[in-house]
């Protein structure tokens, strides 16, 4: 199987992430020795095409979100979103520097003159003519009106914003990474839980009595149509991860990180500040406030005084011929001090409709922060209700390796039954193996469940995995009551 095209790009990361991830960046840890004996290729479709694993390359959490990162097109978009606001900022400023032209212009020309009247006649014969000069102009603004701050500081603010989308673009990019990864956690799992159940009943046919036999048959049947439809939702789930990284549709991936005991922790009473503070969109809804009062200041800069500063000079040759410029030269220069005092306009009321719509382009900006705040203090409701139910399955989960001793027991008196006792025991070993399963997925789904809800409350607040403190799940809290929990989140029009 061929390798994939980003392997190379791998090699010179794959290092640094998993030591960031094993340093608890993550509460995904990396555990290469245990993935390549234990994961299962999410793309096959038999147990006989299992050992294309070997030829996946590994690739932890850490390492998908650098490489989704670095492949992905909003990012990308982003930066150069950004660059160009650089440079617009850069030409905003030029404007209160110096100007300086020169200009360098030369004429040859051949004439002839002739002129007559009743009383006499001129003419002139054929003469060559010349003329060259040089112009050097320089000028300065002066801002006395404040004209060129306003647009420094308009290029200032479209700066800033798009380095808020820099970073909203990286945040969200991340996180879909980060839940497109899990999901594709589980779908593996789930698929390695199906296949423990069929090869099981495969070994228990092999060993029970005939008389039940056909019955364990029909159940493996079923086993195995349910391992076809996990594997569908692995393939669908690694197909989801495919796109969002941008590799080859059949590139293999071998998922290496791995859900463990350790849990983010938040500080619950400073939830929405630190949302409000670290958010990247909602300090981008500041700036577009701020953007708005100051395009309502410009809107009368086109009527405000002008000074400039210039300085000139002028020379001059003259002659038949450009190499023989022997007729004379002129020279001039000066400095100007330039005035525009606006006395009056009259523009049919176009600029005072254009001061109303800037008007309410403030008081929309406005509206829009607050609606902001109001949705962020909403979201950091949903995701701490997810978080919490989360959280509590967690802490109910069955007991997973009592179910499968139970199963074990109920397998064992199955094959050591009398012929008259195997139906009924049947019935206990296929509930027992069915109470196993069920126990396994719920502790993966439950695990799945408490990541999103974790990856969604540190996009909520801005804030990245890295930056997140971490601990087992004896020393997390218990949930708080509804009331307690949204003890520090104002209601509507407090944000």
């Amino acid at each position: 199987m061929r390798k994939l095209v980003w392997l190379a790009s791998l090699a010179t990361i794959g290092t640094g992430a998993a030591t960031h991830a094993n340093a608890q960046s993550l509460a995904l840890s990396v555990d290469s020795e245990a993935s390549t004996r234990e994961a299962t290729l999410l793309e096959t479709e038999d147990f006989e095409r299992a050992g294309a694993y070997a030829h996946a390359e590994p690739l932890s959490i850490e390492q998908a979100v650098e490489l989704g990162r670095s492949r992905s097109f909003r990012i990308a978009r982003s930066l150069r979103n950004q660059e160009a606001a650089d440079l617009r900022e850069r030409s905003a400023r030029s404007a209160y520097y110096p100007r300086a032209d020169l200009n360098i212009n030369t004429s040859q020309a051949g004439r002839a003159y002739s002129y007559s009247n009743d009383l006499y006649r001129f003419d002139r014969p054929p003469y060559a003519d010349f003329q060259g000069g040089a112009r050097v102009y320089a000028s300065v603004p002066l801002d006395v009106s404040g004209v060129i701050g306003r647009q420094v500081e308009h290029a200032e603010l479209q700066q800033t914003m798009a380095g808020n989308d820099v970073l909203q673009a990286v945040i969200d990019t991340s996180l879909e990474i980060r839940l497109a990864y899990v999901e594709a956690l589980r779908a593996q799992r789930a698929v390695e839980i199906d296949e423990r159940i069929a090869m099981g009943l495969e070994r228990l046919i092999a060993r029970a009595p005939s008389s039940i036999t056909p019955f364990l048959q029909v159940e493996l049947a079923n086993a195995r149509q349910t391992l076809n439809g996990s594997r569908t939702n692995a393939d669908l789930a690694v197909a989801s991860l495919r796109q969002i990284l941008r590799v080859g549709a059949d590139a293999p991936l071998a998922l290496t990180s791995r859900l463990d005991d350790r849990r983010p922790v938040f500080d619950r009473a400073g939830l929405l500040h630190a949302a409000l503070a670290n958010r990247p969109d909602v300090r981008q809804s500041q700036l577009r406030l701020e953007q708005a009062r100051l395009s309502l200041a410009q809107v009368g800069d086109s009527r405000r005084p002008t000074v400039n500063l210039s300085a000139y000079y002028n020379a001059a040759l003259y002659g038949e011929y450009f190499f023989e410029p022997d007729d004379g030269r002129s020279e001039s220069g000066g400095v100007t001090i330039g005035l525009n005092i606006p006395l009056a306009q009259w523009d049919n009321g176009n600029l005072r409709r254009q001061r109303q719509q800037a008007a309410l382009q403030v008081e929309q900006a406005e509206a829009d922060s607050v609606e902001l705040g109001e949705r962020v203090a909403q979201e950091l409701r949903q995701v701490q209700i997810s978080l919490d139910r989360a959280e509590q399955r967690l802490r109910d989960l069955p007991d997973e390796q009592s179910a499968y001793q139970a199963m074990q027991r109920a397998e064992r008196d199955l094959l050591a039954a009398a012929p008259g006792r195997a139906f009924a025991v049947l019935a206990q070993a296929s509930n027992a193996r069915s109470v196993w399963r069920s126990a396994q997925l719920a502790a993966i789904d439950a695990q799945t469940d408490y990541y999103s809800a974790a990856f969604r409350l540190m996009r909520t607040m801005g804030l990245e995995p890295e930056t997140v403190r971490y601990a087992k799940m004896s020393e997390i809290p218990a949930p708080v009551a509804a009331g307690e929990r949204f003890a520090s989140l104002p209601g509507p029009g407090l944000a």
